[in-house]
């Protein structure tokens, strides 16, 4: 099942066709309407790598060769990587704000999770956590004493 690249003179949008019947090869031999305009794209020849990514870059819109943007419908591995890397660091400094505002706001830096919500730790479990947190320290202090070999 041969993937054609198509390119429409109007809009000068490129995009590729898989053509799975061979009756849609010889009917679009010299062109194939443009997804964006409507127009006829002229078909520039094979494609080089033949395949296509299913379903397209997550979130983006013109999956499957509808916005008329080469790079958008069918990006490089490097691309697609490259653009939901970008979304993540993006939520991730969205956050990371976001507790910076909540820390200023109420003078703590303790924070918690509570349904999804940033929320500032109550004092009660703040204490309960650094009560554990003494436990835990003595607990392990003790373990690793009894571990440590007699010095000569």
């Amino acid at each position: 099942m041969p993937i054609y690249e198509y390119k429409c003179p109007p809009c000068q949008s490129e995009f590729e066709e898989l053509l799975t019947l061979s009756d849609d090869v010889k009917k679009y031999a010299d062109w194939h309407p443009c997804p964006s305009c409507g127009g006829r794209a002229e078909r520039l020849r094979m494609s080089v790598t033949n395949f296509q990514f299913a379903g397209g870059v997550r979130g983006e819109t013109g999956v499957h060769g509808q916005s008329g943007s080469h790079d958008l419908d069918y990006p490089t591995l490097d691309k697609a990587v490259g653009r939901s890397s970008d979304k993540k660091w993006t939520r991730i400094n969205q956050e990371k704000e976001t507790r910076s505002k909540i820390r200023k706001e109420a003078g703590t830096n303790a924070l918690s999770k509570i349904d999804g919500k940033i929320v500032p730790t109550s004092p009660d479990v703040l204490k309960l956590r650094t009560a554990a947190a003494v436990d835990a320290r003595k607990i392990r202090e003790a373990a690793t004493g009894r571990l440590k070999k007699p010095s000569s």
